[in-house]
């Protein structure tokens, strides 16, 4: 939980900085303050099913709901590209954030190496000592398969483009798409002019901003 808490908060952390680069400080702040609102109303609906898995299953639930997750956000990846070919024809595309999908690749990529030493270290170190821990080796195969499952959404949403398509916007580096009929209304930042704004009726969040 650790490790998981601090790569959210480094790659909270470089996104900002990046956003900040390419798309002002009022982009960014609005960014990350949707991002935390998300997330903190999703924390009771996650552990809200931890504890009552615990409560059923024990360690091993747990462990269960971790390589669910782990599936789960490959999954998403996955899915982005299906969800592309549904919202119909390609009418411009507008390629990847410049600075920032760099740095969500590069990001990504740490990542994935930090998780194969991980796993190389830790599976080195028990197979010179060879205990018989079967479920210490089942929650570190779990912990770091959701920290890779991570990453990969990480390099997927980096290599992806912000599109414009006949039924709508598909902004990859979110994995979002607006339909048109959701949008209210649009303008270009004062402080960065290429910097196109749109507000549009919200689910959970209501700006989102990009370069053309």
């Amino acid at each position: 939980m650790g490790i998981l808490l601090f790569s959210l908060a480094f790659i909270l952390g470089i996104t900002y900085i990046s956003t900040v680069e390419m798309m002002g400080h009022e982009v960014a702040k609005r960014s990350i303050r949707d991002f935390l609102i998300l997330f903190l109303l999703s924390i009771p609906i996650y552990f809200l099913p931890c504890f009552l898995i615990y409560y059923l299953l024990g360690d091993y639930g747990l462990y269960g709901l971790q390589f669910c997750g782990a599936i789960a956000f490959v999954a998403l990846s996955l899915g982005w590209y299906v969800r592309k070919q549904k919202a119909g024809i390609l009418l411009l595309d507008i390629g990847k954030n410049e600075d920032l999908w760099v740095t969500q690749v590069l990001l990504g990529l740490a990542g994935v190496i930090f998780v194969g030493f991980n796993a190389w270290s830790f599976f080195k170190q028990i197979s010179m000592s060879n205990p018989q821990y079967a479920s210490l080796v089942i929650k570190k195969v779990a912990d770091l398969a959701l920290l890779l499952s991570l990453y990969i959404v990480l390099i997927s949403q980096g290599l992806s483009k912000t599109e414009f398509r006949s039924n709508g916007i598909c902004m990859g580096t979110y994995f979002r798409f607006i339909s048109w009929r959701r949008i209210k209304s649009y303008n270009w930042e004062l402080s960065k002019p290429n910097i196109l704004t749109i507000r549009y009726k919200p689910r959970f969040v209501s700006v989102l901003s990009f370069s053309p």
